[in-house]
C-alpha cells in the first residue's frame, strides 16, 4: 500500500507505535461496505456525503479495513426513502485490504 494514497486520519493511526495503538480504541472508519461484487468492486453508503476520495477508508462485514485505489462509479441507493431529497448515493469503488489496523 502507497502511503501517498492513505488519508491522514488512518496514516497517523498507522505511524502510532504498538503501544500508543493498545491505548486508543479501534480505528473507526468513516464508511461500510454494502455489498462485494464478483469483479472485485465495492459498493459503498455515502449516507450524507456526497462524494469519496482515493485514499478514503471502509470497513467490511468481517471488520476488515479497506483503503479505496479506485472509484469507478456513484449511483443512487436503490433503497426506499420517504423523502427523494433524503435518498443516499452509492460509490462503486476498488480497494486493497489493510493487513493488521
Amino acid at each position: 500500500m502507497n502511503a501517498q494514497t492513505l488519508n491522514s486520519k488512518l496514516e497517523a493511526y498507522i505511524n502510532l507505535s504498538e503501544e500508543e495503538k493498545k491505548k486508543k480504541p479501534m480505528y473507526k472508519s468513516d464508511y461500510f461496505r454494502l455489498f462485494d461484487y464478483p469483479d472485485e468492486t465495492s459498493s459503498i453508503d455515502l449516507m450524507s456525503k456526497k462524494e469519496i476520495k482515493v485514499g478514503d477508508d471502509f470497513r467490511d462485514h468481517k471488520g476488515r479495513l479497506h483503503v479505496i485505489t479506485e472509484i469507478v462509479s456513484y449511483r443512487p441507493h436503490k433503497g426506499v426513502f420517504s423523502n427523494e431529497e433524503n435518498r443516499h448515493t452509492v460509490a462503486i469503488v476498488n480497494s486493497e485490504i489493510i493487513p493488521g489496523v
